[in-house]
């Protein structure tokens, strides 16, 4: 395990020391800078692993500030533990 103030694409190469790693970022209470974004898309490119944690809830804005991360991957987290089982008008 390694902490840091920031998430650096220097910070992730020393913790892995020329391995393959798993970054794990858990609940998550403020939001990346896109620098560290870009950082942990790099990590992530070159072939090591990403986990994302957030809340069943929006509480303090967990899911909120993992979204910027998520949707570059493709993906999108909801805001609520509801979600919408009918499709949309344009999905039917």
């Amino acid at each position: 395990m390694i902490t840091s103030e920031r998430i650096t694409s220097e910070v992730l190469d020393r913790a892995t020391q020329g391995k393959k790693g798993v970054l794990i970022l858990k609940c998550v209470t403020s939001a990346y800078r896109e620098e560290e974004i870009n950082a942990i898309l790099e990590f992530v490119g070159k072939g090591n692993g990403l986990i994302l944690i957030g809340e069943h809830t929006d509480l303090y804005g967990m899911v909120t500030n993992l979204n910027p991360i998520c949707e570059k991957l493709g993906y999108h987290m909801l805001p609520s533990a509801l979600q919408d089982i009918y499709p949309r008008k344009e999905e039917r």
